[in-house]
């Protein structure tokens, strides 16, 4: 199944020699320099459209009172819902300081703060007395003014969202031995790829971006390579709402996932119906 063939070996070594022109004239351009979203470790996880935050920003901590200085108030992502996690998230969460548990303590009894619960999955992230509530937490994100924590499950999710990802200096197999017309159309990340219930964001292997508004994508914020500079975020797309292009036959025979945003599939389908056109008239 592909789930198995996820799992095969990455080596550029399973590509034969004699594959040293793509397949497909569409794919000439994309062979020299570096494509996709590069190393899995500097991927942007998307806490914040203003600045980058990577898996290397994280640091693990016994307690929430380990990571945060007394008198911290960051800005912090509201909690999910249960119809959020079910149905996906419809509209952008507000980042705003947490208040004190139950905003009106009890006469005389001081309110919670700060509350440790994860951001991804909204979990209580319990540290009572004598007892360990482990977490991962973003210095990057603190070092802003905000918060971001993790439990220990999503933060292996997380890790996990690299799986069977094309990562190095060669170009993707996919350029050199596949079609472009043989790319496959999908809406939902969950039934992408059998046996892979894991995944909840996707990454183009030519532009490198986040494509948003798939369904069983988080609303991690998405910031376009040509937008980074100036801090400008993609339009927020609700579940259901964008599309991906991917290869069925890349899990199959070299085992690595690939993946395409529409903007980079238009374009080169426009280019390679130029070429042909010139092909025709040569």
């Amino acid at each position: 199944g592909v789930s198995q063939a996820l799992t095969k070996s990455q080596s550029l070594t399973q590509i034969p020699r004699s594959l040293k022109d793509p397949q497909d004239p569409t794919y000439n351009n994309l062979l020299d320099g570096l494509r996709g979203p590069g190393l899995p470790a500097k991927w942007p996880l998307g806490h914040d459209a203003r600045f980058k935050c990577c898996l290397d920003d994280f640091r693990l901590v016994g307690t929430l009172w380990e990571a945060y200085e007394v008198g911290f108030r960051g800005r912090k992502r509201v909690r999910l819902i249960e119809e959020q996690l079910t149905f996906g998230i419809l509209s952008p969460r507000k980042k705003v300081v947490e208040p004190a548990d139950g905003e009106r303590p009890a006469q005389g009894v001081l309110g919670e703060f700060p509350q440790a619960w994860c951001d991804a999955c909204g979990s209580d992230i319990s540290a009572r007395q004598g007892e360990q509530g482990y977490l991962w937490y973003c210095r990057q994100c603190k070092s802003r003014g905000c918060r971001f924590e993790l439990c220990l499950q999503c933060h292996a999710v997380e890790v996990l969202q690299s799986e069977g990802k094309h990562a190095g200096p060669a170009p993707h197999p996919h350029f050199l031995r596949c079609q472009h017309r043989a790319l496959e159309t999908r809406t939902n990340l969950r039934t992408l790829y059998p046996g892979v219930q894991h995944l909840c964001c996707a990454l183009c292997d030519v532009c490198g971006d986040y494509i948003p508004g798939l369904k069983g994508c988080d609303d991690r914020v998405t910031v376009t390579r040509r937008g980074a500079a100036s801090g400008a975020k993609a339009p927020f797309r609700p579940p259901g709402s964008g599309e991906l292009l991917y290869c069925p036959c890349c899990p199959e025979e070299v085992g690595l996932r690939f993946e395409m945003c529409v903007p980079c599939a238009q374009s080169l389908s426009e280019l390679g119906q130029g070429i042909q056109r010139l092909s025709a008239v040569l």
